[in-house]
């Protein structure tokens, strides 16, 4: 079997088109690979938890394998014994006659153990960070439905307010002291006609 570090992706992805996915017709996915396969260089197998053990990759394993053990006291352990065996390998320096390389192949199976133990918490550390994640977005949109609510709750409030002026009653204005009432003016008195007037206009 050919392996390739970077593969192509597979035909039948053509087959996956939105439209194709909308109506219905797209193929159902392929079934899982049984046993291993290789991906990137990389050999999987699904069977497996997401961290392999120490003994399906041929690794001594220096801490309990019991379930309920304490990871931060294997740790701490661990680390006390690397610091030690650091010292002698500083002391061997000195000392022709002590075998270095066991030395290193130790230290180096340590640091295995201690990293292959902080693997253990990854499953544990992305449960963790997907919760966080998401009580970030709660209060992000917690804080945004306060504000929208706080928002409309002023609008309503400037409606009230500008309806309220709207609709009130009118009132005329009325003075205290009212003007007096005006007079109409007189119509002018004629003279009334003299005796000699009437003399006259009668002989006419």
């Amino acid at each position: 079997i050919m392996v390739s570090s970077f593969p192509h992706p597979p035909r039948f992805y053509k087959a996956y088109t939105a439209e194709a996915v909308a109506s219905g017709l797209a193929p159902p996915p392929p079934p899982p690979i049984p046993g291993e396969f290789t991906v990137f260089g990389e050999v999987y197998n699904p069977e497996e938890p997401h961290v392999r053990s120490l003994e399906a990759q041929g690794i001594q394993r220096l801490y309990s394998s019991d379930p309920s053990f304490d990871h931060s006291t294997e740790l701490m352990r661990l680390k006390k014994t690397l610091l030690e065996k650091y010292s002698v390998l500083l002391q061997s320096l000195t000392d022709p006659t002590e075998k270095r390389q066991a030395l290193l192949s130790e230290i180096e199976l340590l640091f295995i153990n201690m990293e292959h133990l902080l693997n253990e918490y990854r499953p544990h550390q992305a449960t963790e960070t997907v919760c966080s994640m998401l009580e970030v977005q709660r209060d992000r949109k917690h804080a945004l439905a306060d504000q929208i609510r706080r928002e409309v709750n002023d609008t309503a409030t400037q409606l009230a307010e500008c309806r309220a002026l709207l609709f009130a009653p009118r009132t005329v204005p009325t003075l205290t002291n009212p003007p007096p009432p005006a007079v109409a003016a007189a119509a002018p008195v004629l003279p009334s006609q003299s005796s000699f007037e009437t003399a006259l206009l009668d002989q006419a």
